[in-house]
């Protein structure tokens, strides 16, 4: 343990610096001395310097580990432990100044010491000086429950009291009859004949103690709804048949599916291509049949003899696979380019017999439809979402 050498006040700079570790600069609690010098150390700090090099690091003799003395010249230690210094809570308002000999004394009375408090399961850190009016609000505080004489932590009061205290008493809303927390739940859900329950058909909701008459009374009222419900639910139960026909139609596409690809921006890559040129190429994909191919849009026309088109091509491209697939492709290829919001309409379907042979590196162009659909169509029908998706299935 050290002390900063700001808390010393009243001490000459000699004696003071006598007294400061040359190795940490701070004033060591348990001083040491190589041999008889005068100059004191933190133990630890001149154990290290010395296990570094073998010297002291004050007037850098060698030096061994059995020549480190703890501070003894009665005259030194007695100077020592007068030095006068700060309380080292002083930036938490402590003003208090003593002798280095009533550290741990004033240590153990300083208002401004961070303490734990007394409360068993609370681990806050507060201030000496505090303590007493945290105790008071410490929901770890063990307190007597007002009802039964039990010691209880103060942030179970409440669970105590409801569950487990059988003494402490409530009313019930509904009878006003005293129960006890934990009686109270059992006789409202069994016993209490003021409670409003539910008949057979829930839309009813009677006192207990009119529900036989009130079944007795209300058998027509209660065949009318339950009739009612169940035309409510045979419509609910066929709304859905539909939808989960249309899903499985959708399912059954997808399984089909190799691959959807979005186009961010087809708008702007459209309005600034030129005719003929390649407007956008996918990443290579592979299908489940083990297949290797991208898709290229082209923008063909010259917008002034003839209307400008978007053309689409299937392109094998080589696969790790290929040496074990049958060449040609066995398979006629399915493609759509449509809108985010497929199956709706913007979804055009083109189709052909893939008489494909097996792609080498070089190949750039592959088969498809030079006017698969024209330009005006495709902005048309992204002009809500300008996003393209292009469909491919193998089938």
């Amino acid at each position: 343990m050290q002390y900063n050498i700001e808390l010393f006040c009243g001490v000459d700079k000699e004696t003071l610096a006598v007294f400061t570790c040359p190795v940490c600069t701070s004033v060591p609690a348990d001083p040491h001395v190589h041999n008889d010098e005068t100059q004191v150390f933190c133990y630890e700090c001149l154990r290290q310097a010395i296990g570094r090099n073998g010297r002291c690091p004050f007037c850098n003799l060698p030096a061994t580990l059995e020549q480190v003395k703890p501070l003894s010249r009665i005259a030194k230690q007695l100077q020592f432990l007068k030095m006068e210094k700060k309380c080292g809570n002083y930036n938490m308002g402590c003003t208090a100044t003593y002798p280095l000999e009533q550290e741990e004394a004033h240590k153990a009375q300083c208002p401004k010491e961070l303490v734990k408090c007394p409360s068993d399961d609370c681990n806050e850190l507060i201030l000496r000086e505090a303590v007493a009016a945290h105790v008071e609000v410490c929901s770890h505080r063990t307190v007597k429950c007002a009802h039964c004489q039990k010691n209880v932590q103060r942030a179970r009061m409440q669970e105590h009291m409801e569950s487990e205290c059988t003494e402490c008493k409530t009313s019930c809303p509904q009878c006003h009859t005293d129960f006890t927390f934990r009686d109270l739940a059992v006789h409202q859900q069994t016993a209490c004949k003021e409670q409003i329950v539910s008949c057979t058909v829930p839309v009813c909701d009677v006192p207990r103690c009119d529900l036989p008459g009130h079944m007795a009374s209300a058998a027509q009222q209660h065949v009318t709804q339950l009739c009612e419900k169940l035309q409510r639910m045979a419509q609910l139960v066929e709304q859905q048949q539909q939808q989960i026909a249309v899903l499985e139609q959708h399912v059954q596409l997808l399984d089909e599916m190799v691959a959807v690809i979005r186009v961010p921006h087809i708008r702007q890559l459209i309005n600034g291509s030129r005719p003929n040129t390649c407007t956008f190429t996918t990443p290579d994909v592979t299908s489940v049949q083990g297949y290797c191919f991208n898709i290229q849009l082209y923008l063909t026309g010259d917008s002034v003899s003839k209307p400008d088109y978007i053309a689409v091509f299937f392109t094998p491209r080589p696969g790790r696979l290929d040496y074990l697939l049958e060449w040609p492709m066995p398979f006629s290829v399915l493609l759509s380019v449509g809108t985010a919001t497929w199956p709706l309409v913007g979804t055009c379907f083109r189709e052909f017999l893939a008489k494909v042979g097996r792609p080498d590196a070089g190949q750039r162009l592959g088969h498809g439809f030079s006017s698969f659909m024209t330009r005006e169509e495709l902005l048309r029908h992204t002009q809500h979402d300008d996003t393209a998706v292009l469909r491919v299935r193998l089938y």
